[in-house]
């Protein structure tokens, strides 16, 4: 139960206090309502989820990563900042990746590309 309580407290904190988080929540709840508009099929469903809980992930591990740096040294370090960009390169491929088969997606079923 204990680490239940604690994978929740590491949910929420992203969802309060993290900005990138925050911003990847947005943007997956609005891929998601312009699915519904879409009327997707479902398939298609369960590859937007996956694309949604993948750049989350990998947004939270990234912020992970970058408190973990932060902590170890407030200072310049050559390594901690390439284990940052590393990390944000990862957040940067899975937004990507999700951002391409929302395209492919939303071409399939005729919607407007915003």
């Amino acid at each position: 139960m204990k680490k239940f309580i604690n994978a929740l407290e590491g949910l929420f904190y992203g969802l309060i206090k993290d900005r990138s988080i925050k911003i990847q929540y947005f943007l997956g709840t609005l891929a998601i309502l312009y699915c519904f508009y879409l009327q997707i099929e479902i398939t298609e469903w369960m590859i937007v989820i996956l694309c949604i809980g993948l750049v989350l992930v990998s947004e939270y591990f990234n912020t992970a990563i970058e408190k973990m740096c932060d902590e170890y040294t407030s200072e310049y370090h050559p390594t901690i900042k390439d284990i940052k960009d590393i990390s944000a390169a990862a957040v940067f491929i899975s937004a990507l990746v999700s951002f391409i088969i929302m395209i492919l997606i939303i071409i399939k079923n005729g919607g407007i590309i915003l």
